[in-house]
């Protein structure tokens, strides 16, 4: 007579089955997953968001110097693109935009950006002035008051609010995924 019983080494062999079917379809689901986000993160730098602080004056100048070289000025004395540029206060050369990437695997997917200074925008920053800060700054054209001692970076989370702002659409991807 056969065993009828189902033990522990079938239920394994079964669950092992049953990770290999989903794991081909399941990477597919996170790489969408990670392209929504992606794609949410760069829509983020592309048109500022409502929650973020508007630039200081300082910074807002200082673009609108960069935006008038060569080019005509309003009758304001700022260029149509600079009152732009104060709701999207992370998009200057589009440089941290570009280098948003993901990396996926079968089973995880990472989504992030390689630039130094990410961190400080997504996350804010206390930066202390040094004295080769303070020159560089001076060479850029912005110039700081003797007694400033730090700058503060206000934080613009771009990464963690497309995450969370799509999670049903990534939800959404991962049941078409494994539903085949």
């Amino acid at each position: 007579m056969p065993d009828s019983t189902f033990g522990f080494p079938q239920a394994a062999a079964g669950l092992a089955k049953l990770a290999r079917d989903l794991g081909s379809r399941s990477g597919e689901g996170l790489k969408d997953c990670a392209l929504i986000v992606t794609k949410a993160a760069k829509e983020n730098i592309n048109h500022g968001r409502a929650d973020w602080p508007a630039l200081k004056p300082i910074s807002l100048a200082n673009r609108t110097s960069k935006l008038s070289r060569g080019r005509k000025v309003g009758k304001q004395g700022r260029t149509e693109d600079s009152r732009a540029r104060n709701r999207t206060p992370l998009l200057d050369t589009g440089r941290l935009m570009r280098d948003i990437h993901e990396e996926c695997e079968p089973d995880i997917a990472v989504i992030g950006c390689s630039l130094v200074y990410a961190p400080s925008h997504e996350l804010g920053a206390h930066i202390k002035v040094t004295a080769r800060m303070r020159a560089f700054l001076h060479f850029k054209g912005i110039h700081l008051k003797p007694g400033t001692t730090h700058i503060t970076i206000p934080k613009r989370a771009f990464l963690v609010p497309a995450a969370q702002e799509n999670i049903d659409q990534m939800r959404q991807a991962m049941v078409r995924a494994l539903n085949g």
